[in-house]
């Protein structure tokens, strides 16, 4: 493989995993902003969202308090 080659190889997983990446987020901030009645959702979406990315816990509770009020 030339090195032309390892680095498209390279760029194109590259590209993958941020699309990846991106899917994963937006899939979280729609588990988010759902509306759901439930006490035991919301802390179910929460736990999701926190296990997944942590850095999203707190924009997800701010947004689910938000939504109550």
């Amino acid at each position: 493989m030339t090195h032309i080659d390892k680095s498209k190889d390279r760029l194109s997983k590259l590209k993958a995993e941020e699309r990846a990446r991106m899917r994963r987020g937006d899939a979280l901030r729609n588990l988010a902003e759902k509306r759901s009645g439930s006490l035991d959702n919301k802390v179910q979406t929460v736990r999701t969202i926190h296990h997944a990315d942590k850095s999203l816990l707190v924009s997800a509770i701010t947004r689910m308090m938000a939504k109550d009020n």
